[in-house]
């Protein structure tokens, strides 16, 4: 599908664009405590991780790509749009998900190539992405009532 692009390779290309740039400072294992704007961009305080003392800084932007639980968006007061913990009829279950990479499964399978596989049955309701296209896949099954997925 033209549309859709999996999450690593959105990564990868940022991080690579970000890290072309040579005023760009980045940490790995820092979190975000606070930021202000100023007339000259963003203050932020951030703090290691693992310990450590408080630190700031001082950039043109501040880009607020930290999640769901944005502490950018809760600070800046922008509420969150949607719906969220809807029981839906089809794949509306818990899904337990699992990353695998199958080199020959475009080969053993009997059936035209496509970018998603979909199960449905009276035991249990899966799918199927494919990832990049190739051998590298997240498949995720339905986990019932009273199933215990990290079992």
């Amino acid at each position: 599908m033209p549309h859709r692009v999996s999450q690593k390779f959105v990564e990868k290309t940022l991080l690579s664009q970000a890290r072309a740039c040579p005023s760009n400072d980045l940490r790995y294992g820092w979190a975000l405590k606070h930021f202000s704007q100023t007339e000259a961009g963003v203050q932020a305080v951030v703090t290691p991780v693992s310990g450590g003392a408080d630190v700031a800084v001082h950039a043109a932007y501040l880009v607020g790509a930290d999640g769901a639980r944005s502490a950018v968006r809760h600070q800046l007061g922008i509420a969150w749009g949607g719906t969220t913990c809807i029981k839906r009829d089809f794949m509306g279950e818990k899904m337990f998900p699992v990353y695998l990479r199958a080199p020959d499964f475009y080969k053993a399978l009997p059936h035209r190539k496509a970018w998603m596989y979909v199960t449905v049955n009276a035991q249990r309701r899966a799918f199927m992405a494919s990832v990049d296209g190739d051998s590298e896949f997240a498949f995720h099954a339905a986990v019932h009532e009273g199933e215990d997925a990290d079992a």
